[in-house]
């Protein structure tokens, strides 16, 4: 029996936006019908206007399906349009790739590897729109290296004085879920996007590069790309920031690191076993890393600046002991980790990198000057709204420097299954033992726990 074609319709529309968006969290249907019962409560709660652009929507679908001679997908799209769209994402995902590559290339051949300094963005935010706009609740990014760990940080929160009508109960039921921030009209932080926009791009200018890379949870992706959108570019409409899956990145740094300590590719961890030690999450309950407002409310898990340093631990956890650097309580893990760090090798500059890992870069990849922006070395920002923190502020306060006051459950740290094997004279995984998650202690179950 023939597949049973789908017309174009304004909740059909609107299934497959909700369909990108819940799987993009993580949630998978089963088919259209499981679909169409979690959309359907959905959409009868949205007005007119909110339903207007999937009416939009439907209707341009329909008039090109009339048009062309394609044939349809099941959900009455052209197979071309389809086409036209895979290749966009595939090009894309060739271009991160590329990119990451080159720049782990140069560091390997400079055997500055320990000084490639990257920078790890993330968001919080107070609902989805039907339009595809997010509207954003708190901003962070921290800049990092695997020789130093965490450099700096910035924050914000982020108030956008109102919400359109119909979505405030959405909006508290995200804050209520995660992150807590109180909600607009009485939500924190900085009103002005321009201001906010200054700010962070005097950040990522801080490493010299123009249009560094920014990495997040590849979960996150989307929502990242389209905040970071309307904050920046709307301010700077020809500053295209690239936001990167950080799991690439990780894999990446990763085989350079193991190929230093003599690894091969066959013996390497895969992007998503990669993913997997990000989306554990060990160090999720860490004190001291999140900013002043989840910090004294005791729930730094959903802090958008707790979660770029836990990230830097990950890392740092997996690919420092490969270079023989020392982790710093801090900067590479936390403050109150306990570590035995024995010197395993010589340092880094007596080492030959293998300088062909990965494919070519693209050359030819745009890229806009921040010279433009900050000519004079600073903006000029109006003064509107509370002011944006970061890690270096009027204070000249050391941001490490709080005392913890709690402890948090005990951390299953990766580094100590790697010191394990190298004590029993065995092989650690990346030097001739595939990685398992099951070669890695449980959690709780280390001598190496927080005090």
């Amino acid at each position: 029996m023939p597949k049973k074609k789908h017309q174009a319709n304004p909740f059909l529309m609107f299934m497959l936006e909700l369909r990108s968006r819940e799987e993009a969290k993580g949630r998978k249907f089963r088919g259209m019908e499981e679909l169409k019962d979690f959309a359907g409560p959905l959409w009868e709660k949205m007005n007119a206007q909110m339903r207007a652009p999937y009416v939009a929507q439907a209707s341009t679908a329909r008039q090109e399906a009339r048009e062309t001679t394609d044939k349809l997908t099941g959900v009455g799209l052209p197979y071309s349009k389809v086409e036209v769209e895979k290749r966009e994402l595939e090009a894309k995902t060739t271009l991160i790739r590329n990119r990451i590559s080159a720049m782990i290339n140069e560091a390997v051949k400079n055997n500055e590897l320990d000084k490639l300094q990257v920078f790890f963005i993330a968001f919080e935010h107070f609902c989805e729109l039907s339009d595809g706009r997010i509207i954003p609740a708190e901003m962070a990014a921290i800049r990092y290296s695997l020789g130093a760990g965490v450099i700096d940080r910035i924050h914000t929160l982020i108030d956008p004085v109102s919400l359109p009508v119909g979505y405030a109960l959405a909006a508290q039921e995200q804050s209520e879920m995660y992150h807590k921030l109180p909600t607009p009209p009485n939500a924190l932080g900085e009103k002005d996007y321009e201001r906010i926009a200054f700010q962070l791009l005097e950040f990522l200018s801080k490493n010299g590069a123009d249009t560094p890379l920014l990495f997040t949870n590849s979960h996150e992706l989307l929502k990242v790309e389209t905040m970071l959108h309307d904050i920046v570019e709307e301010t700077f409409p020809d500053l295209k920031l690239l936001v990167c899956p950080l799991s690439e990145f990780f894999y990446q740094l990763k085989k350079s690191t193991a190929q230093f300590f003599g690894g091969d590719d066959q013996n390497l961890p895969t992007i998503h076993m990669l993913q997997i030690l990000i989306d554990k999450d060990v160090y999720d309950f860490t004190p001291d890393i999140s900013c002043e407002f989840h910090e004294q409310l005791g729930n730094g898990k959903h802090c958008a600046l707790s979660r770029c340093v836990r990230w830097a631990y990950v890392i740092s956890d997996t690919c420092c002991i490969d270079l023989s650097i020392a982790l710093e309580p801090g900067k590479h893990c936390p403050k109150e980790a306990d570590y035995e760090v024995e010197q395993l090798t010589s340092g880094l500059n007596t080492i030959s990198f293998i300088s062909t890992i990965g494919g070519a870069g693209d050359a030819n990849a745009p890229s806009t000057s921040f010279a433009s922006i900050f000519a004079n070395g600073k903006p000029v920002i109006a003064q509107s709204g509370g002011p944006v923190s970061t890690a270096a502020d009027e204070r000249n306060e050391n941001p490490w420097s709080r005392p913890v006051q709690s402890g948090g459950r005990g951390t299953r740290l990766m580094l100590d299954a790697s010191r394990e094997a190298i004590r029993q004279g065995g092989q650690v995984a990346g030097r001739g033992k595939k990685l398992g998650l099951d070669d890695f202690p449980p959690l709780g179950s280390s001598r190496h726990t927080f005090k």
